[in-house]
């Protein structure tokens, strides 16, 4: 997705708002809650820029590649289980466990409540990450899986 992002970033910089509302409005739609294109235009204006870090981190969840996820999202417990049984080879029963993001609470972060995944998943050579990225909204976790080899 950084080839990617790369491409949206040089468009901005070019001025080629159009050209990026008509092949990214996913994006837009994802990243800064953007529906009509005089929309874009006044965000564009104002902005003077665009990030790269989370235009890759919405393109790669666009893709399929992570989880998005609000920090403030509430219970989000079938959604991470779906995303984690997605992403492995093989059909495993992960526990039932509740997750809930709230960011003003203390036991409201993403990376506590995914610990007790962390053993089901070693054997298996797959490890999370966890980004959180809070420069166009108050805070949205992306989630990773990633199979390693030694």
């Amino acid at each position: 997705m950084v080839c990617e992002s790369g491409a949206v970033l040089e468009l901005f910089r070019q001025g080629a708002y159009h050209e990026i509302y008509e092949r990214y409005l996913p994006l837009l739609r994802h990243m800064l809650y953007i529906e009509t294109e005089e929309e874009w235009n006044d965000f564009a204006a104002q902005a003077g820029a665009l990030e790269e870090r989370p235009v890759a981190l919405h393109l790669s969840a666009l893709a399929g590649d992570c989880l998005c996820l609000g920090g403030y999202e509430g219970d989000v417990s079938e959604q991470v289980r779906a995303f984690l049984s997605s992403k492995l080879p093989q059909r495993l029963m992960l526990p039932d466990l509740p997750v809930v993001l709230d960011l003003d609470e203390i036991n409201g972060m993403l990376e506590p409540q995914l610990e007790p995944y962390q053993p089901i998943l070693e054997p298996l050579r797959f490890r999370l990450r966890v980004e959180f990225d809070d420069t166009y909204c108050a805070g949205e976790y992306f989630l990773f899986m990633e199979r390693y080899t030694a």
